[in-house]
C-alpha cells in the first residue's frame, strides 16, 4: 500500500471512474514532498515498513486486538538519521515499536 501511495504521490490512488476527484480540493490529498511518516488506520493487522525514506505504519484495530498497537517515536527516528544510515535503507525502522496497554 505505501508503495502505491508514495509512487503516485496521493492518498487517493484510484482511477477517476472509480473515485471522482473534486479538483478544488485535490491538493489536500497530495503527498509531495514525500512525508517522513505516514500513518494509515484500518482493521487489518498491525504492520510497518520504510519506503523511499517514508516510515509507514498501520497501528491496527485497537478494540479488535488484545489492546496492542504500534507506537512511533519521532526522537528515535531523528537520532538514528543523525547517526547515519547503515546502508540497509531501514534506518527509521527502530522508531516503530510494539506497545500494549497495561
Amino acid at each position: 500500500m505505501i508503495k502505491t501511495l508514495v509512487d503516485q504521490s496521493t492518498l487517493s490512488p484510484l482511477p477517476l471512474h472509480v473515485r471522482p476527484v473534486l479538483w478544488g480540493f485535490a491538493q489536500s490529498l497530495q503527498l509531495y514532498p514525500v512525508p517522513d511518516v505516514l500513518v494509515t488506520g484500518d482493521r487489518t493487522d498491525t504492520s510497518s515498513m520504510t519506503y523511499e525514506g517514508c516510515v509507514w505504519l498501520n497501528p491496527g484495530g485497537f478494540f479488535v486486538s488484545d489492546f496492542s498497537f504500534l507506537c512511533f517515536y519521532p526522537g528515535r527516528a531523528r537520532r538514528k538519521s543523525m547517526l547515519g544510515d547503515d546502508g540497509t535503507g531501514d534506518s527509521q525502522e527502530d522508531a516503530v515499536d510494539y506497545c500494549k496497554v497495561p
